[in-house]
């Protein structure tokens, strides 16, 4: 009976050493550091803040008030550095940075930190492949295995001729389960969509939405083949280069060496855990690509101008709104090529997360509005998500009238005015 208590009593003696250990390791951060720095100059308005009518400038009256609310959430959440920018028409309305990139370093956030972006590199995958659809290299309905020969993955469907095609795997359309550990036993692409080619389907053809990264990028691979040409060349020639994107990396393998590499954290009740960065070189078209809020925002210009930047158009107006299509049908939402597409106030909301690293980025568009959006934080949070409806609702949302209040009050049956 001694020996039994003695062991507990070393038990428990160790389990506190080790808890004191794990809790002196933790990283910590006055909340007051969590605010905006100063914002960095922005493009003035000019003679378009002339008007009653004029939007961008009621946008970008309606910012600082956003911005003292995303300080208050990201004390109350334990978000230790966030970069927002706010893009109208093509114009800069806010570009802000909060909080920490390292905590144990004193490094803040700047609009040149690096973030990895998780899924968010499914939208730069979809507009890459569409210009090459642009060319006639591809197009959306080629079937996988037109590149891919060894390609024979069969779906569920009542027609036997049926092959899975490009729009298929980039919408998760195709009915079969994603396999997270090919990515990691795997050397390249094609050996790791070969063993792909064992799945079997758990949904009917078209049917039913599985979010599916490993097929997704069967994608990318055969936009190398149509053009001859690597992934991580291809989005630095037609989407980095061409956007001034000097901070963008394709995958994490290189950012891990960029001394703006931001720190991912998970929050631990007392402190934070820092994350290491991984190496993850078969994520790169689906998850891989990292960023900075300066290259973001030029990234939203593009998406925000229809495909146009600088005078230049890198993808047609067609083939860039193909990638919001509705290309399958979710219940209240849909499933576009790298986004998710729903419906806001009457006009087409396109969004995405991603999460890498323990970061969370969210990039969310109102095309018909031209106006959008991109939050990145570094901490695994569903923030960002939950963000996106206040945001656009802050940001186009008129604030009643007195008038309007005061017809609000008398109408409402729990009003004393009644």
């Amino acid at each position: 009976m001694r020996r039994l208590k003695k062991m507990v009593i070393v038990g428990l003696a160790l389990a506190l050493a080790i808890a004191g250990v794990v809790v002196a390791r933790l990283e910590r951060m006055d909340p007051a550091d969590i605010v905006f720095a100063s914002a960095p100059p922005i493009e003035a308005l000019g003679d378009r803040e002339a008007g009653e009518d004029n939007q961008e400038a009621k946008i970008r009256a309606r910012v600082e008030g956003l911005l003292k609310q995303i300080e208050r959430d990201c004390a109350e959440r334990h978000i230790p550095g966030l970069a927002l920018s706010v893009v109208y028409n093509g114009n800069v309305v806010a570009k802000r940075c909060l909080g920490m990139a390292n905590i144990r370093q004193g490094t803040p956030v700047t609009p040149k930190t690096v973030f990895p972006i998780g899924s968010c590199s499914k939208a730069f995958a979809a507009v890459l492949i569409g210009t090459v659809v642009d060319e006639g290299k591809l197009d959306w309905d080629d079937p996988i295995d037109k590149y891919l020969p060894y390609f024979n993955l069969k779906p569920d469907s009542s027609d036997s001729d049926s092959r899975l095609n490009l729009a298929d795997v980039l919408s998760h359309r195709s009915g079969f389960e994603h396999g997270i550990p090919m990515f990691y036993f795997s050397e390249t692409w094609d050996e790791m969509l070969e063993k792909a080619c064992k799945a079997k389907p758990i949904a009917p053809y078209r049917t039913k939405y599985i979010y599916n990264n490993v097929l997704y990028t069967a994608g990318a691979r055969i936009a190398e083949k149509a053009t001859g040409e690597e992934w991580d060349d291809l989005l630095q020639n037609r989407i980095f280069d061409p956007l001034g994107m000097e901070g963008s990396y394709p995958a994490t393998r290189p950012a891990r060496d960029d001394d703006n590499l931001v720190s991912g954290y998970v929050w631990c009740g007392l402190g934070y855990k820092a994350l290491k960065a991984r190496n993850e070189y078969n994520i790169r078209a689906i998850g891989g690509v990292c960023s900075t809020l300066d290259d973001m925002t030029e990234w939203l210009r593009l998406l925000l101008q229809h495909g146009t930047y600088e005078g230049k158009q890198l993808i047609s107006p067609g083939q860039l709104e193909q990638t919001w299509g509705r290309h399958l049908n979710m219940g209240t939402d849909n499933s576009g090529f790298g986004w998710v597409v729903m419906d806001w106030k009457g006009q087409t909301l396109a969004y995405h997360t991603g999460s890498h690293m323990g970061c969370k980025t969210v990039v969310a568009l109102l095309p018909e509005s031209g106006l959008g959006f991109v939050m990145m934080t570094n901490r695994k949070t569903n923030y960002p998500l939950k963000s996106v409806l206040p945001i656009f609702d802050t940001l186009l949302t008129d604030p009643p009238t007195t008038a309007t209040k005061t017809a609000q009050i008398q109408q409402d049956p729990r009003s004393p005015a009644r």
